[in-house]
């Protein structure tokens, strides 16, 4: 990525201010730049402001710009900003592996920044579906930092070691603008006519071309732009691509030219034991077919993490309503102990009534019908009410009955 600096002005000179910012390096602090390229432009600017930038050669000279503070104060005698700072390459980020999904990210942050203070984003990366991994990657501000820590190959946080590795990022693609053909750029690009990206038709004029604004891609015929991204075949070749790379990074190469003399290097006697001869292209079939495996691997790991996510989620809805019938159960055990207690009071109540009735009041009402039966005699002994005498007697049998505790 470029470094861009806005001035308030038109009429800039790229290459003086590409040779003022490397003197400026390396007369006060004694620091080497190599750019790759540097170019004027105005596709983000106000009508009055003018953006150089500055494309760098190597991760060296990244990490020296990257310190704003090392920077003159002006630029081709003009005063300058620096309206956003890029992003780190590739070159100058690692791979953390096998990080718990459930860590604390900020804490995680925290103890790889106490060791390592060049550190300067640590990012959780995703999956094709956005769903987190338990990958991470690190971002350096310096080179030297970065090489130490990949020489190490792992890193302690937390009383726990992880491995490190390189971060590799996806290959890019050229999609020819005149042509959308795959692999260069227009300037490069061998046919006459131009193809447009939409609709997929060729024209010599654009004046005479109509879009039919219905998308056909011109590799796959997908309905989809010639130049996107998500075409199965920008897709398979840039997995092509990288995987190019990715084997001419494993091997080495040397560009010393030798004089090759037979009679110096006398043929070698044949390998007795040796039975089986690997030719390059099985071993490059064994090992897509190890890629393939670790992709399958891969997507089966992610979505046992997934399932492991909605296990965690289950459980926690479920402790959550545990604790709510566990709330519910206590206040119902109160209340059942608060019901009991009034029951025990009731009962005391009616015993004591009870005692009242059959030790005061029965003992009482006896009484008085004995009086009343008395009085129904005249002074002769003859009954007055007969039928008063049956009734008083029929209510002391009853009294009794009940003093006795026995059945009416």
């Amino acid at each position: 990525p470029p470094f861009i600096i806005r001035f308030p002005l038109k009429n800039i000179n790229d290459k003086h201010v590409a040779a003022e910012i490397s003197l400026h390096f390396k007369q006060q602090h004694q620091l080497d730049l190599s750019f790759l390229n540097y170019r004027s432009s105005q596709a983000k600017c106000l009508e009055n402001e003018q953006d150089v930038l500055l494309y760098v050669k190597d991760v060296e000279s990244f990490t020296n710009l990257l310190d704003y503070k090392k920077w003159p104060i002006t630029l081709d005698n003009n005063s300058f900003t620096v309206p956003s700072t890029p992003s780190i390459p590739p070159q100058l980020s690692l791979i953390i592996k096998n990080v718990d999904l459930r860590i604390n990210i900020n804490e995680f942050t925290e103890h790889i920044k106490l060791q390592f203070p060049e550190v300067k984003n640590v990012i959780r990366l995703k999956n094709k579906m956005q769903q987190e991994i338990r990958y991470i990657k690190i971002e350096f501000i310096s080179y030297l930092a970065r090489n130490e820590m990949l020489k190490k190959g792992r890193i302690n946080i937390d009383y726990r070691t992880y491995d490190i590795e390189e971060y590799l990022a996806p290959a890019s693609v050229l999609i020819c603008s005149k042509c959308c053909g795959i692999g260069h750029f227009k300037r490069q690009c061998t046919q006459d006519a131009i193809t447009c990206k939409l609709c997929g038709q060729t024209y010599t004029d654009v004046k005479q071309h109509t879009c039919t604004n219905v998308p056909k891609c011109v590799h796959c015929d997908g309905a989809h732009a010639s130049n996107a991204t998500n075409c199965p075949i920008v897709k398979q070749f840039r997995a092509d691509l990288t995987k190019k790379l990715l084997h001419s990074n494993s091997t080495t190469t040397n560009n010393n030219q030798y004089s090759y003399d037979p009679n110096h290097f006398p043929a070698l006697a044949p390998n007795r034991n040796a039975s089986i001869g690997w030719s390059n292209n099985n071993v490059i079939s064994k090992l897509d077919l190890l890629v393939q495996s670790v992709n399958q691997v891969n997507d089966k790991i992610n979505k046992l993490s997934s399932w492991h996510e909605k296990f965690e989620k289950f459980m926690e809805e479920k402790n959550e309503n545990d604790e709510v019938i566990r709330r519910d159960v206590s206040i119902l055990q109160n209340i059942n102990k608060i019901t009991e207690a009034n029951i025990v009071q009731h009962d005391l109540k009616l015993k004591r009534h009870e005692n009242i009735l059959i030790k005061f009041i029965i003992p009482l009402l006896d009484e008085i019908t004995k009086i009343l039966s008395y009085q129904n005699y005249d002074q002769q002994g003859r009954v007055l009410d007969p039928d008063a005498k049956i009734l008083f007697e029929l209510n002391r049998a009853k009294l009794k009955c009940i003093i006795d505790g026995k059945e009416l």
